[in-house]
């Protein structure tokens, strides 16, 4: 069978003005976004997003003027749009997407809908337990499920997802949000017995300064395969100063790593408001931040982040961790929490992850365990 593009898909997207508050970093998600639009205009393609497109359930105008305006230019070349809610911006049966007033946009949500010869069935994100009832309700004859959830075989069990990949019944390909990281799982095998394999988008633009900074929209094709491309996005530099060796090597290189990083930028045709990188800093010792500080202030936006010096008889704990956002956070949780009272370890790990909006995040709780979805402790 000769393979050929079917869809574009794409997760985590976070449309807002800013990721960081008070920061004048401005512009990410929506530079991304474009450029995923721009892709599905040139190939034609229908649009599939996996879940927070938006990064919070009360949203400025901003993000939702700019999301209109985005689809609009889709539906001018009658491109379909399917999209499903993540934790992010779920809101029941009145998604935001909806804003668009449009039957070119189709909500995904125990919707089973044929694209070419492969059949989806999109589900918005479900708390532990709801998603294994969910799954259960995948018809028969279904190729591929588009979700927004914490897996187990992609996240690990830290951060207390709300399922497994191997608890997926029917289908031989999964499309997920949520995991901020580009993934692709393959050699899997479903709860039918059938083979399975799993790809995860990653955001779209940073979200927190320790995820990986590479991003990619993925391209779906008529066997079920995702390709993923590179989106052009902001530059993140790091720089990790245990030692005074460390700081004097920055300071010798960085006159050079500036310079690359700003042709990097205008070779990817970035927006000017785009072009400023970030530099994350792991420093040991205050005076190696003060004297970096000194050489790069007004020439990145800054990201420190002090560590103890590396030893040869442990790990030290920052740097074995993966780089998922909140993951510091989430394990100090853990930590306190997750031994002595497992559900209370969830509910804050779910008000961390939506953090920016915690109000909504304890309302979409509270709601759950009054229809006793949700997890309290006895």
């Amino acid at each position: 069978m000769q393979k050929n593009p079917v869809a574009v898909v794409a997760s985590d997207t976070h449309l807002q003005e800013a990721a960081w508050r008070g920061r004048s970093i401005r512009g990410d998600a929506y530079h991304s976004f474009r450029q995923i639009v721009d892709y599905c205009l040139r190939k034609r393609l229908p649009l599939i997003l996996a879940g927070d497109v938006l990064d919070t359930h009360a949203n400025e105008p901003g993000p939702i003027v700019f999301l209109a305006a985005e689809l609009a230019r889709l539906f001018r070349e009658d491109l379909t749009v399917y999209h499903i809610q993540g934790q992010h911006e779920g809101d029941g049966n009145n998604p935001w997407m909806s804003v668009a007033q449009s039957s070119l946009v189709t909500h995904l949500h125990r919707q089973r809908v044929r694209l070419g010869d492969l059949w989806l069935y999109g589900l918005d994100y479900q708390s532990s337990g709801k998603l294994q009832e969910e799954l259960q309700r995948i018809p028969k004859q279904t190729d591929i499920l588009i979700a927004h959830q914490g897996w187990a075989e992609i996240a690990g069990t830290l951060l207390s997802p709300q399922g497994a990949l191997s608890e997926v019944p029917v289908v031989s390909t999964v499309v997920t949000g949520d995991y901020h990281k580009t993934e692709i799982l393959d050699q899997l095998i479903g709860a039918d017995g059938q083979p399975l394999r799993a790809y995860s988008p990653g955001s779209t633009c940073l979200q927190e300064i320790s995820e990986p900074p590479e991003k990619f929209f993925g391209v779906l094709m008529n066997d079920g395969e995702v390709r993923f491309r590179r989106l052009k996005t902001r530059t993140r530099l790091e720089a990790d100063l245990r030692y005074a060796e460390d700081v004097e090597s920055f300071l010798d290189n960085w006159t050079a790593t500036l310079e690359q990083a700003l042709l990097t930028a205008a070779e990817d045709g970035l927006p000017e408001e785009l072009r400023k990188p970030l530099l994350w800093v792991r420093y040991h010792d205050s005076d190696f931040l003060r004297r970096v500080n000194k050489v790069v202030k007004g020439q990145v936006h800054l990201f420190p982040k002090r560590v103890e010096k590396k030893t040869t008889t442990a790990c030290v704990e920052d740097e074995a961790a993966p780089t998922l956002a909140g993951l510091t956070m989430e394990k100090s949780l853990e930590l306190e929490l997750q031994s002595s009272s497992p559900k209370a370890y969830s509910l804050a790990k779910r008000i961390w992850e939506n953090r920016h909006d915690p109000v909504a995040e304890l309302k979409r709780w509270k709601a759950e365990v009054l229809a006793g979805e949700g997890d309290t402790d006895d």
